[in-house]
């Protein structure tokens, strides 16, 4: 998530929106995939600021699938960031 930060984000900017809608229109192929590609991107980054604040977090066992595809999401965007810039 920090990489994507980076990449993203300006310095006085809205994190928690800029970066799932720049990953969402690099690595969405049409408007529903940019869409979930936004919603896995914000969810994760909404999961994170709540661990950076020591808040509990809700992810269980059960979301090893959703974090699988999260992963592949960051994976894929640092891809196409790579190939592009």
């Amino acid at each position: 998530m920090i990489a994507l930060e980076a990449l993203c984000s300006r310095e006085n900017d809205s994190v928690s929106y800029r970066v799932p809608l720049i990953v969402a229109a690099l690595i969405g192929k049409d408007v529903a995939d940019r869409e979930s590609v936004f919603d896995i991107v914000s969810g994760a980054y909404h999961e994170r600021s709540q661990l950076a604040r020591g808040k509990k977090s809700k992810v269980t066992g059960m979301d090893a699938e959703s974090i699988r595809t999260y992963l592949s999401t960051i994976e894929q965007t640092l891809h196409t960031f790579l190939y592009v810039y």
